[in-house]
């Protein structure tokens, strides 16, 4: 086991020598800047619609380097379970911008007929979409708030109406507000009785809800079989190893059980994928 000084030494020197190199690298060849430049944008998407405050460079830097720190401990204390956070600071912080973002849009999609309703209310008391729209943002709440009050803004600062609402749409990647905001574009046009027609757009987007729950319910025993058909091989791994781990040991230390566990793994995913992509309709 080496002293701490050695592995603080060893670390500092690692990620001095780690960072020169990516620069370099990122600065000499064309490739790995466009790689780079993609996962920036990849995550400046996410954190735009989200409105978070972060900066996608820092979360980049932030994730090499706590990936970059496991594995050189891991090496150093030759405590190899460290790989194991290695890789989830690899893989944790995209999974986790994927999730919260999918959320955010579910939040959206459910708000979304009752702002249309509030739209419509407002707009046969308002004198245009404009004033409804602000009149609706005051009394919602996010991430609908927050959607409505960055349209008014930029309204506010000379972007056209129509353009703040596709960009509203671009952000939430939602097909309910890009039906609104097309039929809000419409209706400015051509003058139409644009409070019937958000009345009815309503009322399909609840009965669209509905049914969505319906599928929901019927397909819930797929979903859980795909929860179930994950857990338990890990969790019976898990349970042999404690219970009897040198009944285990071969799976761990010779190469074919090396192979078996990899094969295995790989069949589990398929598998609880193969059920998600099945009930994926549902929602």
């Amino acid at each position: 086991m080496r002293s701490w000084n050695e592995i603080a030494i060893f670390i500092c020197a690692a990620t001095a020598a780690g960072l020169s190199s990516a620069l370099g690298v990122l600065a000499s060849h064309d490739r790995w800047s466009n790689l780079w430049m993609r996962a920036e944008a990849w995550v400046d998407a996410r954190r735009s619609e989200m409105f978070a405050g972060f900066s996608a460079r820092r979360l980049l830097m932030g994730q090499a380097m706590a990936v970059g720190l496991f594995l050189g401990l891991s090496f150093l204390t030759e405590r190899y379970g460290l790989l194991a956070l290695a890789v989830l600071a690899g893989v944790a912080p995209p999974i986790m911008l994927v999730r919260t973002c999918r959320k955010r849009r579910e939040r959206l999609e459910e708000q979304l007929e009752k702002t249309v309703f509030d739209l419509s209310d407002a707009l046969k008391a308002a004198g245009g979409v404009g004033e409804a729209l602000a009149r609706v943002a005051e009394h919602s709440v996010a991430p609908m708030r927050d959607e409505l009050f960055l349209v008014l803004r930029e309204v506010r600062f000379g972007v056209s109406l129509e353009s703040a609402l596709e960009g509203m749409v671009n952000r939430s990647k939602s097909h309910g507000a890009a039906a609104v905001a097309t039929a809000l574009s419409i209706g400015r046009r051509t003058g139409g009785d644009l409070p019937r027609i958000l009345e009815e757009m309503a009322a399909t987007f609840r009965e669209q809800k509905r049914l969505e729950g319906v599928l929901r319910t019927k397909t819930a025993e797929g979903r859980g079989q795909a929860w179930v058909l994950g857990i338990i091989p890990p969790a019976l791994i898990a349970f042999l190893s404690v219970s009897n781990p040198t009944w285990l040991e071969p799976l761990w230390s010779d190469p074919f059980g090396w192979i078996i566990l990899g094969t295995g793994a790989v069949m589990e995913l398929l598998a609880v994928l193969l059920i998600r992509k099945l009930v994926a309709f549902s929602g």
